[in-house]
């Protein structure tokens, strides 16, 4: 290695014994421990200290300044690049039975898709993984990652005295407003609310000014909520009587700029008998918004209300748990597509629950606990993004620390709960906020009275290590934490120092490496090939310039799924799609659409088999035999022959996205998955297709789940609806959740499924024959997917009529006890003679109608027992037909 000629360069070595001589001599790094110390090359201190034993990514600042990206791939391969210009400073591989040549390198790049490309004597090329867009930066956690370019600390009031319980709220421009609860005296009686606006670059555009309108007693605990044009709602509580019942809690609307819309302070509640407390808000984009807050009878029954941006109740409060009235701290996030969720802490075990609303307020679900681990949470705190999923974060003492878990829009879990803090000790408080596309941050403190801070992406994964948001001393408490929707977070909070008053401190944090600098952002994008047969996976690329070298991506496929990756393939069905990508950089967007896709018969850029040159290519296995719906990354192995560098692999299902691929070798590919709830369940072939357009398919060698299983398949129509003796005919069978590979029929014993072919999640078509001597009438379908079983379709499937009497259904299917009524039998082969009876029933008279159709005139006695009764015609004693599934009695 010729580190020398490199300005800035990090040398890192793991698990060597002997270490080259430039090592021990470079003066600004060396070995220690098998860790790399950073050292100050005038003085010889340590900086840092770059520990990457299973650690696969380090931010650092060399001593000259430079920003470095060290990363250790899972090949064990070591990359150092500048961080603002990628250019790669240097490699080595640890493992020199992949990377062997690696160790004579002449030549190091970035390819197009970021991965560490190296060119030896020999000119072959040798892939590193990309981790740079999935691994976490491991900054020292006491400072603030450069990954977020934190701002300047600001006090965000205008007026010295004591301050708490600050809260904050961006509006769709990034502009923000705190709120915080002063108690200097200028409110004339105890405490009083006060709030002021800011620009996105944090600067103030108004002084402070006081909420609330009647100031008598203690008015405090508010919190803010923004829509999207700036206008802002403030609830507070309110100790002075004023509702004419003990606490009260109340709202008042402003207009961006602060002018107030209401001109005295309005009630949450409809009646203010009793003590009300603890209020939370939270503002939709059109300035609707949802309050919470804790209420009679005892003071801690959970209430909920919902408003018009007008200030108007759409309708009166309501309990979000009637199974108990001790609930505590309660939160509420509202998302953009009109669903709400509320989090709180339930005092009879301690746990915190949660419930989801939809738009009208009716519930989605029951509460339910967020977590069933160990007792003891505190202080909910919700954040919901554009599509209803949601992320909630509490304190916990069992386990030590703040905790988050996320969730689907139907309130199912997207996981396990993951620990945000570091665990250095004991942590409180936590206050969460969640960006429209679900980025989210969380800040905290630990009991020496410091504030940490973090941003997470919308997998849950944290971008960087928690930090402190303030490097003052003294004590912080009550931290805050809100994001706008380029998941740029302010994190606000107490500051009291060694003695004296509080006042309310903030910070501005850039969540994907924003805080200025670097020039206009703008990207340009791709996708190749433009057009094929299905399915067609298609090579997206973005190309970003200016921002600050830092960006995140988000992609939107264009077929209702979305990815983060710079360079990401996708596969496509028959269709037409245009991907677009979003950019954001130094807290600014760009976004660009690419050429339209057009997939379908007939298309161009297909590729057969045959090896191009490198032989045929066969999939013939796969490291994972399974995985469920909704995972966003399993690895998986490829193993076959003819494999090229550069080869694609797809699985014909727009939900399984293969967002990052490593040739290995030519019988070995590495990939990574993502599953989506819109995973076809089911068998699935997989598909490699080289550069040279050779290509191979691997037919079931890997199957999608739902929770581990098959869930039941639904049918809703059969085409067509009438099979004669003796036919043989396709049945076209619409539903959903039919499973690739699984999905089978059940028709009786004499209809043959000579085949059935799965054409999407929703249809299959089946290849079927009647017997020759089939009984006639409607007869009962089902299908499943494996063992699980759909309801069955009783009149779906029509038999004409053979001369063989039948039965096929009853009209009504159920009588009351003591119920006299018409029942209509519904059949085939029914003669003017044909004698019929319901067992345990009445009989009062019988009408023959036609060969289809006798009506029985029955009373049901006070006596029967209720359940399912045999129906039974007869037309001699050896043509007669029976069923006991198609008419019951009930209570």
């Amino acid at each position: 290695m010729t580190c020398n000629k490199l300005l800035g360069c990090i040398i890192l070595l793991l698990n060597f014994t002997t270490l080259p001589t430039v090592f021990a001599e470079n003066p600004r790094y060396q070995i220690k421990n098998k860790d790399v110390v950073v050292l100050n090359p005038e003085t010889g201190k340590e900086i840092d200290t770059l520990r990457l034993e299973g650690i696969p990514r380090r931010l650092v600042m060399s001593p000259d300044g430079t920003r470095l990206f060290v990363e250790l791939d899972n090949e064990r391969s070591v990359a150092v690049y500048d961080a603002k210009t990628r250019e790669l400073l240097d490699w080595y591989s640890l493992d020199r039975s992949f990377h062997g040549e690696a160790m004579d390198s002449q030549f190091w790049e970035l390819d197009s898709k970021g991965n560490v490309v190296v060119r030896t004597q020999k000119g072959v090329k040798v892939l590193a993984d990309d981790v740079r867009s999935e691994a976490q930066s491991l900054m020292a956690p006491s400072q603030v990652p450069l990954a977020y370019q934190g701002g300047v600390e600001f006090d965000a009031s205008n007026q010295t005295g004591s301050k708490e319980y600050p809260s904050a709220d961006f509006d769709a421009n990034g502009n923000f407003v705190i709120t915080w609860s002063d108690e200097t005296g200028r409110d004339g009686s105890g405490e009083g609310v006060f709030a002021r606006e800011f620009d996105a670059n944090a600067n103030p555009q108004n002084a402070d000014f006081q909420v609330n309108k009647v100031h008598a007693g203690n008015q405090g605990a508010s919190v803010v909520g923004s829509a999207s044009n700036g206008d802002f709602v403030i609830v507070w509580r309110d100790d002075s009587g004023e509702d004419g019942d003990g606490f009260g809690v109340f709202f008042r609307r402003y207009a961006n700029g602060g002018t107030p819309k209401d001109s005295a302070d309005m009630p949450l509640a409809t009646n203010g008998t009793g003590n009300q407390r603890e209020p939370s808000v939270d503002v939709y984009p059109n300035g609707d918004f949802v309050a919470v807050w804790t209420g009679p009878p005892n003071g801690t029954q959970l209430l909920a209300r919902r408003f018009a941006a007008s200030g108007a109740p759409y309708g009166n409060e309501f309990i979000v748990d009637t199974s108990t009235t001790k609930e505590y701290g309660p939160d509420v996030a509202v998302s953009a597509n009109g669903q709400f969720v509320v989090a709180w802490r339930d005092g009879t075990d301690s746990l915190l629950r949660a419930r989801v609303y939809d738009s009208s307020g009716n519930p989605i679900t029951n509460p339910f606990k967020v977590d069933g681990g160990p007792d003891n949470q505190f202080t909910a705190t919700v954040g919901i993004d554009d599509v209803g999923n949601f992320t909630i974060a509490w304190q916990t003492n069992a386990q030590g620390g703040i905790l988050y878990r996320q969730f689907n829009p139907d309130g199912s879990p997207r996981g396990a709960s993951r620990v945000a803090s570091p665990g250095n000790s004991k942590e409180y408080g936590p206050s969460l906020s969640m960006s429209p596309d679900g980025h989210f941050c969380i800040a905290w403190r630990d009991d020496s009275m410091d504030v940490w801070a973090n941003a997470f992406n919308s997998t849950g994964d944290p971008i960087d290590n928690a930090f402190k948001p303030s490097q003052l001393g003294g004590q912080l408490l009550e931290p805050n934490c809100a994001i706008d929707s380029n998941a740029n977070f302010l994190v606000s909070w107490k500051y009291r120092p060694g003695t004296g008053n509080g006042s309310i401190h903030a910070r501005k944090f850039g969540g994907s490496g924003g805080g200025g600098g670097g020039g206009n952002l703008s990207v340009t994008c791709g996708a190749s090939p433009t057009s094929g047969s299905a399915p067609l996976s298609v090579d997206l690329s973005a190309s970003p310039s200016g921002g600050d070298g830092n960006y995140s991506f988000t992609w939107n496929f264009g077929d209702g799924n979305t990815g983060h990756h710079q360079n990401p393939s996708h596969s496509y069905p028959n269709g037409t799609y245009q991907p677009s990508v979003s950019v954001t950089s130094a807290g600014q967007t760009a976004s660009c659409n690419t050429p339209i896709i057009t997939v379908g018969s007939g298309g161009g850029g297909g590729g057969g088999g045959g090896g191009g040159g490198g032989g045929a290519v066969t999939v013939t296995s796969l490291s994972v035999a399974s995985v469920n719906r909704s995972v966003s990354e399993t690895r998986i192995a490829v193993r076959g022959t003819g494999f090229q560098n550069g080869a694609v692999v797809s699985f014909g299902d727009p939900g399984i996205n293969v967002f990052h691929t490593l040739f290995v070798s030519s019988t070995k590919i590495r990939i990574r998955i993502a599953t989506s709830a819109t995973s076809f369940l089911g068998l699935h072939n997989i598909t490699v297709t080289n550069p040279d357009n050779s290509s191979g398919i691997g037919v079931s060698l890997i199957q999608v789940l739902q929770n581990g299983g098959y869930p039941a398949p639904v049918i809703s129509s059969i085409s067509p609806t009438g099979l004669a003796a003796g036919q043989r005919t396709t049945l076209t069978i619409m539903g959903g959740e039919f499973a690739i590979g699984v999905v089978s029929l059940g028709a009786g014993p004499d209809i043959a499924v000579n085949s059935i072919a799965w054409i999407s999640p929703s249809q299959v078509n089946a290849d079927v024959t009647a017997s020759p001597n089939i009984a006639c009438g409607p007869r009962s379908v089902v299908i499943a997917n494996g063992r699980s079983v759909s309801a069955p379709c009783p009149s779906c499937l029509n038999i004409a009529s053979s001369g063989k009497l039948a039965l096929g259904s009853a009209v009504p299917s159920s009588l009351k006890l003591g119920q006299t009524a018409n029942v209509t039998i519904l059949g085939c082969g029914f003669l003017s003679t044909t004698t019929a009876k319901i067992r345990g029933l009445d009989k009062i008279s019988q009408t023959y109608v036609d060969s289809n159709t006798i009506i029985l005139t029955v009373h049901v006695p006070a006596g029967t027992e209720v359940g399912f009764k045999r129906v039974k015609v007869k037309n001699s004693s050896t043509d007669v037909a029976k069923r006991k599934d198609i008419f019951q009695v009930t209570k």
